[in-house]
């Protein structure tokens, strides 16, 4: 099952129009066309190509980021932050997202003590995202 809520801080494209599937690719970070989107969990996955548009569309939940595109390393401390399109990266055939490219470099020293602690923190995390979407 996707991690959810899925990171969009009330916009309509996930993670600034960046394709996910690209980062799988080994050619990601890179940015989605209008032209080729998918409306997936409630938000739209743009994509750089039809031929990840249609890798994404075959099976979703293997794209999809960790703790719905937030932050792993703020998920890690407890924070909700939005994680940003261009500072994803692939671990253990999962997408992670930082907020920039300093707390990347940090959640990359050590990526699995921050995926565990981020892991154990989910649920709450979620419910800090739930009750902020309510006010």
């Amino acid at each position: 099952m996707a991690d959810s809520p899925v990171s969009s801080n009330g916009a309509k494209v996930v993670l600034d129009g960046y394709d996910v599937v690209s980062y799988f690719c080994g050619t990601g970070p890179e940015k989605g066309r209008s032209r080729w989107v998918t409306w997936y969990q409630g938000v739209a996955w743009r994509f750089a190509s039809a031929e990840n548009k249609a890798k994404f569309d075959a099976d979703p939940e293997k794209y999809l980021p960790k703790f719905g595109g937030y932050c792993a390393f703020a998920v890690a401390a407890g924070k909700v932050i939005k994680g940003a399109g261009k500072y994803g990266a692939v671990i253990d055939g999962k997408l992670y997202f930082s907020v920039n490219r300093r707390i990347k470099q940090r959640y990359l020293d050590d990526p699995a003590s921050y995926n565990s602690q981020a892991e154990e923190n989910w649920q709450a995390v979620q419910e800090k995202i739930r009750q902020s979407q309510k006010s």
